[in-house]
């Protein structure tokens, strides 16, 4: 019974390591000192040519992304750019996501929808307009 109870808990831990390994998550935290709020970037390798990145209030490195909860967009492998002021987080995207009704917040997120001509012209001046790229 013990050497099946060791095995059951060297398994869970592997897989929930191995989880972490195949998801290849990036997080990049961004803080509003205005409201004393943090919110995080997330991107999360779902497939081969397909990513998914949520805003989120949680800094979890594993994750399930949560429509309700958190701005989540999906989409074959692609950079999002943003600007972050003191009090707004403006992303430029190319489908915008449906806000969330339970993602409480001081800060203002506004999504901007760029086609592929407006998003090369950000990409080529993204630092003399204080866009950055995640």
């Amino acid at each position: 019974m013990k050497s099946v109870l060791w095995s059951f808990t060297i398994i869970t831990i592997l897989l929930v390591g191995c989880k972490e390994i195949f998801n290849n998550v990036e997080i990049e935290k961004l803080e509003f000192e205005k409201y004393n709020e943090t919110l995080y970037l997330k991107r999360v390798m779902r497939e081969l040519n397909y990513e998914v990145v949520v805003i989120s209030k949680s800094k979890r490195k594993i994750f399930d992304p949560n429509k309700r909860k958190e701005y989540v967009f999906t989409a074959a492998t692609s950079r999002i750019l943003y600007k972050q002021t003191l009090d707004s987080l403006v992303l430029y995207v190319n489908v915008p996501t449906i806000v969330p009704f339970n993602f409480e917040t001081n800060v203002i997120i506004q999504q901007i929808e760029t086609d592929n001509q407006k998003r090369q012209l950000l990409l080529k001046n993204h630092k003399d307009r204080g866009i950055k790229i995640f």
